[in-house]
């Protein structure tokens, strides 16, 4: 009698022990995902044209992308987003074309998880990529770790993202996918849902690491997202930092010499 009591004891702490491992083990990404590290994108282009004076038409062309605090300092945070978030050279064009005369202004700016509004510098771009670094004065939100190594095809990841703007305070949406490995343009593929203002979005593996950047999706099937390769991607966040960084440093001590 005393064995199949001391059994059924048994069984039963087996049972609770399995399934408060189960329940941390379903609550365990939110604790290793930095929220706080993402940012929306916002910019706004309002477009004047005058036909003559006292007669002028305003137009708002607006878009929205997604991005992540890669580094911070002193001063605000290093921010990476993709390129054709940007770059709106050839809207501007387009515009010039159709309206000459037209004066054009531009509003950039980020959006913290907890509604604060920003404007930023663009400090470099990698086009082949589609890859752009943005500088934000006075954000102090945590930056993301970049995964000391390449993700590994079958690895769960993890995207935060903001499709379709879909983003407010305290909520961005979080999805979750597997690494597929690269082509043979060295372009990496997630299966990751993405839609316009996926853009940019950091993408992080099981330990909340950075190891990618969605940057487009396929036409047909936005489930399978791509980034930039790993290797690339580090290479363009440590290069750009560094010569931002350094140009810093000459500009400080330039105004404290010669000013």
């Amino acid at each position: 009698m005393n064995k199949i009591v001391k059994t059924v004891a048994y069984l039963f702490i087996f049972l609770f022990l399995s399934s408060c491992a189960h329940s941390n083990n379903l609550n365990y990404q939110k604790k290793i995902l930095q929220r706080n590290s993402f940012l929306k994108i916002e910019k706004n282009l309002t477009v004047e044209t005058c036909i003559e004076e006292g007669k002028c038409d305003t137009r708002r062309l607006g878009s929205s992308g997604s991005g992540a605090v890669v580094k911070t300092n002193f001063w605000g945070a290093y921010v990476l987003t993709a390129a054709h978030v940007c770059d709106d050279s050839d809207v501007i064009t387009q515009i010039k074309l159709i309206t000459p005369n037209a004066k054009i202004k531009a509003s950039f700016v980020v959006v913290t998880l907890d509604g604060q509004r920003l404007p930023v510098k663009i400090i470099d771009m990698d086009f082949k990529n589609d890859m752009c670094m943005l500088w934000v004065d006075n954000l102090f939100e945590p930056a993301l770790t970049i995964s000391p190594s390449h993700p590994v095809p079958g690895d769960r990841v993890y995207n935060m993202a903001a499709p379709l703007g879909v983003h407010s305070k305290n909520m961005v949406p979080i999805f979750s996918g597997y690494y597929n490995g690269i082509d043979a343009r060295n372009i990496a593929f997630y299966s990751i849902p993405a839609f316009g203002g996926s853009s940019g979005s950091p993408i992080v593996n099981h330990q909340g690491e950075l190891i990618g950047m969605i940057h487009s999706t396929l036409r047909f099937f936005p489930e399978i997202a791509l980034s930039p390769n790993y290797k690339a991607m580090r290479a363009f966040i440590n290069r750009s930092i560094e010569q931002h960084a350094t140009s810093r440093i000459i500009n400080v001590f330039y105004n404290v010499i010669f000013r």
